[in-house]
């Protein structure tokens, strides 16, 4: 019965980064789409955040990143792959594409242009994906897959509440 329930968590996982890849890819092959939104119920979607151009596709470009190293941790761990489970862990962890992509001038205004609870959120998911990769190190795969959980969870709200237009499924329902 755990096993059962371990598959059916990694298929929902795997179809719902599936359809949030095909949305990324969409958005960074046309880098000059403008975004415009509507405030729905107090949401802050990503064009009320009003990135710069340049920062915005930094952004998703990481984004692309960390689904693709969330789908191969899935796999390892579904695969009792630790060694690997633990490198992709760490590679989501360590991922600096932000720093890498942008000038200095642009990371000092990023914490300005970021709000507290995405800049909270995303602080909380690389130190997730440290425990993870601490857990996978061990061996300790039903502690990797809580963590897994709570790093997917975090995506999902992440992108309810800063990107509610590119994953309308997941808007809240206004009454």
């Amino acid at each position: 019965m755990k096993q059962l329930k371990l598959v059916i968590l990694l298929l929902v996982t795997v179809v719902f980064f599936m359809s949030g890849y095909a949305m990324a890819n969409k958005e960074v092959s046309n880098p000059e789409a403008k975004t415009k939104t509507k405030m729905q119920s107090k949401q802050i979607t990503a064009a009320e955040i009003n990135l710069p151009t340049e920062i915005r596709m930094a952004l998703i470009k990481e984004m692309v990143k960390l689904e693709t190293d969330m789908q191969e941790l899935l796999s390892c761990l579904a695969k009792g792959q630790s060694k690997q489970a633990e490198e992709t862990a760490m590679s989501i962890y360590q991922s600096f594409i932000m720093k890498q992509e942008l000038s200095k001038k642009q990371l000092e205004k990023l914490p300005k242009l970021l709000p507290k609870d995405f800049v909270q959120l995303d602080r909380n998911f690389h130190k997730n994906a440290k425990q993870l990769a601490e857990a996978a190190g061990q061996n300790n795969f039903e502690s990797a897959m809580n963590i897994y959980n709570q790093m997917t969870s975090a995506c999902v709200t992440c992108h309810k509440n800063f990107a509610a237009k590119r994953f309308s499924g997941l808007a809240v329902q206004s009454n």
